[in-house]
């Protein structure tokens, strides 16, 4: 196919702009330079980091706003989604995130501008070939979300940024911002957020038009692709009139715009902008499909123009064709093989049930539905072996063998000769787990082969990636589903917790013991992080009493059900030994009482004749005035002895002895 070939016209090397690894980095490493943008809630740095030659990309929440409980459950959500798709070669790259002092996201940097500002900034639309192939990669970067769940719902210009490349090659565009990203079986009919020239008719109207899902991705990748063809988005006007246009009014060609679009992409970009989701492409793949041909017909005329060889059309093998030609799926000797091919899975939707074999004899793609498989959901990269039958949008593989990479007949001790998982114990490791839905996916060790679980299915604290398990497997609706899910140690053992947890590793009533993982003083509210089942637990200052607790502080507590998950209760500071903290100045909780308190005096104001003692013994801020002491000013580092008693203020230091 002429599209990747190294003769196509200004491709650039992928490999040159690919993504940061992953790596551990604070907060206190990054250095702001820049502001490169705002939108939302979130300001977006340049920032340069220590040891590094390379820039990177700081997203935080606005400042100027109260960061809520919501906002670092939202931050956090939106690094671990990205971070699952980010080794792919159209997607921004994520660095690493945190908490403290403010939730954070550090992001690849991207050092060639966005495609709005080349909108704004060019005179005309994009070069023909140059919007095309920028549409076949979005179209790339999204169908790899699509292939892990996800769907990105907030498609447009200023979303797609570049990395920079070699002179005379196009920069390569990735996508960015996955903050209002969802998990495709999630359903959100919030707009906040959107950009309304780029938004889909469900994201205004649900009742009409269902739900938000992945053929909400298809209708703004056909928004942004008529910019990229036209130099101007479908729709204009306010937002109210962009809403009403989305709604109701029917979507105009490009070539209505623009007559030098090829009109073979007209029906392409309208069957995108359909009002109704079914009406759109069935996938992706599909919308991708038509850029890639129409792609190649710009290239092939552009090669013949400019001499460098080539047909006016693209040639390819009709997949009708392929038992003329002679390979392991079809000989001359063996008529019967004539009618079955090999070849790769492609792109598999786990939602839908179906996927593309790109076959290895003609580079063509095939569909193919999971009801012409059987068994476990094929993956991505799997060999398979199949028949082809002409179906109403073109060859559809029929009766479809899993191979392996020797393409002999996949078989295995949990499985049926094609690959299908039976009844039986299965052991695996659980290779994606979206936290909000309380669902994941376990591969199984034997034919590697995803499974689908549900916490219901579970029972206790969520499931972590990499962790070892035991499961029986059910046929479900959509596929096989995992039951009876048992946690096992890395030996295949059985988990046995003790304490604060089940044999299946659910919190329950009784008394919990764990480390203070995150604190926000602000909001009063922070995360432990339990000893027996490695588990992050909720809690609030008013459910603790005393002063705040500090991360890194060993607590003991109970555990109650809340709205939003567990729930800490009854929490009491432990010593590094896990006896109880108390002393002489606080009860076991740690909360002042009555008595002798020793300190230091940690902040005197002359001026006012008021300051405040730090405690020893729960570092506790003690208000004192000079009208409790008497004699002269007591200075910074005083040792004293004090008893304390509580105002309307908070605690207040008297019968302050000098020591």
């Amino acid at each position: 196919m002429t599209r990747w070939s190294a003769d196509t016209p200004r491709t650039p090397d992928l490999s040159t702009v690919a993504s940061p690894d992953h790596r551990s980095i604070d907060h206190g490493d990054l250095s702001k330079e820049d502001r490169l943008g705002r939108g939302g809630n979130a300001d977006v740095f340049r920032v340069s980091l220590a040891g590094s030659e390379t820039p990177a990309a700081l997203k935080e929440p606005r400042l100027q706003q109260t960061i809520t409980e919501e906002t670092f459950r939202a931050f956090n959500q939106e690094a671990k989604r990205w971070s699952k798709i980010d080794d792919h070669e159209h997607v921004v790259g994520v660095v690493d995130w945190g908490s403290r002092p403010v939730p954070w996201i550090a992001l690849e940097y991207m050092d060639g501008g966005s495609l709005r500002a080349r909108f704004d900034e060019a005179e005309t639309s994009l070069d023909l070939a140059e919007a095309l192939w920028i549409g076949i990669c979005l179209c790339r970067a999204v169908r790899y979300a699509h292939r892990h769940g996800i769907a990105h719902l907030d498609l447009k210009p200023s979303n797609v940024l570049f990395r920079e490349t070699a002179a005379g090659t196009w920069d390569v565009p990735k996508v960015t911002d996955w903050g209002l990203a969802t998990f495709l079986t999630e359903h959100s009919g919030s707009i906040d957020g959107l950009s309304p020239a780029y938004a889909a008719p469900e994201q205004f109207d649900t009742d009409e038009y269902g739900d938000p899902s992945d053929f909400t991705d298809i209708y703004q990748l056909g928004c942004v692709l008529f910019e990229c063809l036209t130099g101007e988005p479908p729709f204009a006007g306010s937002g109210s009139q962009l809403m009403y246009a989305h709604l109701n009014d029917e979507a105009p060609a490009p070539t209505d715009v623009d007559p030098s679009v090829p009109e073979e992409l007209d029906r392409t970009i309208r069957c995108a902008l359909s009002k109704h989701q079914h009406d759109r492409q069935e996938t992706v793949v599909e919308l991708r499909r038509d850029l890639e041909a129409a792609f190649d017909r710009v290239v092939d005329k552009v090669d013949t123009r400019d001499g460098e060889g080539g047909d006016s059309e693209s040639e390819t093998v009709p997949l009708e064709a392929a038992s003329a030609q002679t390979d392991v799926a079809a000989t001359p000797d063996d008529p019967s093989a004539a009618d079955r091919h090999t070849g790769t899975v492609d792109f598999f939707n786990e939602t839908g049930g179906y996927g593309y074999i790109t076959t290895d004899t003609v580079d063509e793609e095939v569909f193919f539905h999971m009801e012409d498989v059987g068994g476990s959901d094929l993956e991505e990269e799997q060999k398979v072996e199949f028949g082809v039958e002409e179906a109403e949008k073109g060859p559809r593989a029929t009766n479809v063998t899993r191979l392996n990479t020797d393409e002999s007949a996949a078989t295995d001790t949990t499985g049926t000769a094609d690959g299908a998982l039976v009844d039986g114990t299965i052991t695996g490791t659980v290779d994606f787990f979206n936290e909000t839905g309380g669902y994941g996916f376990i591969t199984t060790d034997a034919v590697d082969e995803e499974v689908f679980f549900h916490m219901d299915d579970v029972g206790g604290p969520d499931l972590e990636e990499g962790q070892r398990i035991g499961f029986t497997v059910e046929e479900a609706d959509k596929g096989p589903r995992a039951t009876n899910v048992t946690r096992l140690n890395t030996d295949d053992s059985e988990i046995e917790t003790a304490g604060a947890a089940a044999s299946d590793g659910a919190l329950v009533d009784g008394t919990v013991t764990g480390t203070v993982d995150f604190f926000n003083e602000t909001g009063g509210y922070g995360f432990i992080t339990t000893d027996a089942v490695d588990e992050e637990v909720f809690f609030h200052m008013d459910d603790v009493g005393g002063p705040d607790l500090e991360e890194g502080q060993k607590v003991e507590f109970t555990v109650e059900e809340a709205d939003k998950g567990p729930r800490t209760t009854n929490a009491t500071r432990l010593n590094t030994d896990e006896s109880a903290a108390t002393d002489t100045a606080g009860t076991a909780d740690g909360t002042l009482v009555d008595g002798t308190v020793t300190g230091t005096v940690d902040s005197f104001n002359d001026i006012e004749g008021d300051g405040l003692i730090v405690t020893d013994a729960v570092d506790e801020d003690v208000y004192f005035q000079m009208e409790d002491v008497g004699g002269p000013d007591l200075e910074e580092g005083q040792r004293i002895e004090f008893t304390v008693e509580e105002s309307k203020n908070g605690p207040r230091a008297k019968n302050i002895r000098r020591l």
